[in-house]
């Protein structure tokens, strides 16, 4: 398994899955492109080796991919950003109460800070005004440790309800102690505000903070 990527399957051996595949159980189905040379006065124990060993070790190459059909399906764990693993905690964070908007102030809906030595994957979000007509007045903007996520700033149309969020189009992935804060901005008329947004929180199994995702690695 790779390691800076939690649960996901390393490349290399499922290309080697894949051969296993093709290449089938008991014959041999490909000549050997490669043959090592005679080793003078070793012939006995390479032809040990070669008429052997080698089909014993092919035949449990063969025989692992066979049970692994027999015993059923198996998955690949995404990774942990992607999809919760079964050690994850739930988040489902909503402002419990409606929140007041003043004209041109920018106004918390919503916060939440992670844990210390935790990492957060956030996946839907959803909004409401308890005036929908308001809407394309008032401001919204999805911010973490006080810097706007890309392309959730200022955003005046509605993306998901409370009921219902809508997935965002990246998960939002936080590190431990990172703040998030939905914040809107109210125009002429008084309104009030609820935000909801949901995800998962993960205890990591390392802490780098050096973008290579060991992060994720689940304890």
């Amino acid at each position: 398994m790779n390691r800076n990527l939690g649960d996901v399957m390393d490349p290399e051996l499922r290309e080697t899955l894949v051969q296993w595949e093709n290449l089938g159980r008991r014959p041999w189905i490909v000549k050997p492109k490669w043959a090592p040379p005679r080793i003078q006065g070793l012939e006995s124990i390479q032809m040990l080796i070669d008429q052997n060993w080698m089909p014993r070790f092919w035949q449990l190459l063969a025989d692992y991919q066979e049970l692994l059909r027999r015993g059923g399906a198996y998955r690949v764990q995404q990774p942990g950003w992607l999809e919760p693993v079964s050690s994850a905690d739930p988040l489902d964070l909503c402002s419990e109460d409606l929140v007041p908007l003043a004209d041109g102030t920018p106004t918390v809906v919503l916060e939440y800070q992670v844990p210390d030595r935790h990492v957060a994957s956030l996946r839907w979000f959803g909004h409401m005004l308890d005036v929908s007509a308001q809407f394309g007045t008032v401001t919204w903007t999805i911010q973490v440790n006080e810097r706007p996520v890309r392309t959730y700033q200022d955003f005046k149309q509605q993306r998901g309800t409370v009921l219902n969020p809508t997935r965002l189009a990246a998960p939002i992935k936080l590190k431990g102690k990172d703040k998030l804060e939905i914040i809107a901005t109210g125009g002429a008329t008084a309104v009030n505000a609820l935000a909801r947004i949901q995800g998962w929180l993960v205890a990591a199994g390392a802490v780098t903070q050096d973008g290579t995702a060991a992060d994720w690695n689940v304890r």
